[in-house]
């Protein structure tokens, strides 16, 4: 893979210097976010900043032929807000530039393969899949504090990818390997991912049906690790250009020996979530609400994981208990809305998270959670956010105080 970057990285700047023509195609592209935050409960306080930038180009090097390469870069001051102990620091000055500097896209991406108009195949390291998706993501997860303080907030593969996109299609399947080295072993316990994501879009105008299926083979030594799923999407435009949007998405793991297997117990789970909004424009008012049940508990097994590789992070606070990898017997409803006025977004969210049966040590995990945010678009590539939030635990002791601050841009 080192060679295929540097390969893709060699086309990048050759086309770029060497052919006036597909010089007027390069394309300069990148963004980034600067977040301080700070939490404080009953004995801890906890505080830090960080920021993660991206710096890439694009260039035409041939007919249906581009290539694109991205630096990514990280930077953490301050303590760890995702630690649990208190004044544990993530400074990391003493690094150097290079240590936190990583490519993060290195590809070459063939258009109209067999001169079908649509079709395209990527190679090397990439992102992959929607921005949205609670089940499969690799990108950037913008405007998230506290994946930028862990040092998550850029994410990408290598992998070959296809795609194929028309008027009503929406297609992509992917084959990418992780490189996982286990020092105790001294053994390459490598994981394959496989898998197609397809979608039909705007049947009568107004529903979007989509189905996925993803295998992981050897994944935490579990030899295949699936993901299969349906999703359903009606969006519906009224007087004024109000739109109503609501979806279903319902999605099964399974683990095992073999491919849809259920040996291993405590991940033949499932996942099912709902959300609805409802945009006003006149107004420029969108409330929202949704609900997700992820996991579950059986008396014999006992707790049951869904886990998952997607961009879904409830509230500014629990997401330290609630991550998009690992869903826990998990229920998670959310009733919030979005106001717009002039260049200030106003959001106010209300979740509640509960376990459902299982009641072992969930004692300290958080019931509810109330959270404010602003966002001021500065202009239209660089915008301002401020938020605040309050964890209201099962145990008053254990509430949580939390504010952030940041600025991101786009170019």
């Amino acid at each position: 893979m080192k060679k295929f970057i540097s390969l893709v990285m060699a086309i990048v700047l050759f086309a770029s210097s060497s052919y006036a023509g597909i010089l007027d195609s390069v394309k300069y592209y990148g963004e980034g976010s600067f977040y301080g935050a700070a939490s404080q409960g009953m004995n801890d306080y906890l505080s830090g900043t960080g920021f993660y930038g991206i710096l890439g180009l694009q260039a035409d090097v041939y007919e249906n032929i581009t290539a694109s390469f991205a630096l990514g870069y990280t930077r953490l001051w301050g303590n760890n807000l995702n630690n649990p102990v208190s004044g544990v620091p993530v400074e990391d000055n003493n690094y150097g530039l290079l240590n936190n500097l990583k490519i993060v896209e290195a590809n070459i991406a063939f258009d109209k393969i067999f001169d079908v108009e649509g079709l395209k195949i990527k190679v090397g390291r990439q992102f992959y899949g929607d921005e949205d998706s609670t089940v499969m993501y690799f990108g950037v997860r913008r405007d998230d504090p506290l994946r930028i303080l862990n040092k998550s907030a850029i994410t990408s593969i290598d992998a070959i990818t296809a795609y194929y996109e028309n008027e009503h299609i929406k297609a992509n399947a992917v084959f990418a390997t992780f490189q996982n080295y286990s020092a105790n072993s001294g053994k390459n316990n490598n994981t394959t991912l496989s898998g197609i994501d397809f979608k039909y879009l705007n049947i009568a105008d107004m529903i979007d049906i989509e189905g996925y299926f993803y295998d992981m083979e050897n994944l935490y030594s579990v030899r295949h690790y699936d993901i299969l799923g349906a999703k359903g999407t009606f969006h519906k435009d009224f007087i004024n250009e109000n739109v109503l949007t609501a979806s279903a998405e319902i999605a099964k793991n399974f683990a095992g020996e073999d491919i849809l297997s259920a040996d291993v117990e405590s991940l033949d789970t499932n996942l099912i979530k709902l959300d609805a909004s409802f945009e006003i424009k006149n107004i420029g008012l969108t409330p929202r609400a949704s609900v997700g049940f992820f996991g579950g508990w059986d008396k014999k097994t006992g707790v049951k994981h869904f886990r998952s590789f997607g961009n879904y992070a409830p509230g500014l606070i629990s997401i330290n208990e609630a991550t998009s990898e690992d869903f826990v017997d998990l229920q998670v409803a959310n009733l919030g809305a979005d106001y717009t006025l002039k260049k200030f977004t106003f959001s106010v969210d209300f979740f509640n998270f509960d376990y459902r049966q299982y009641d072992g040590s969930s004692n300290a995990f958080p019931q509810g959670e109330l959270d404010l945010q602003v966002t001021y678009a500065y202009t239209e590539n660089i915008d301002f956010n401020i938020g605040i939030g309050h964890l209201f635990a099962k145990k008053s002791d254990n509430d949580i105080a939390y504010t952030q601050a940041g600025l991101s841009y786009k170019f």
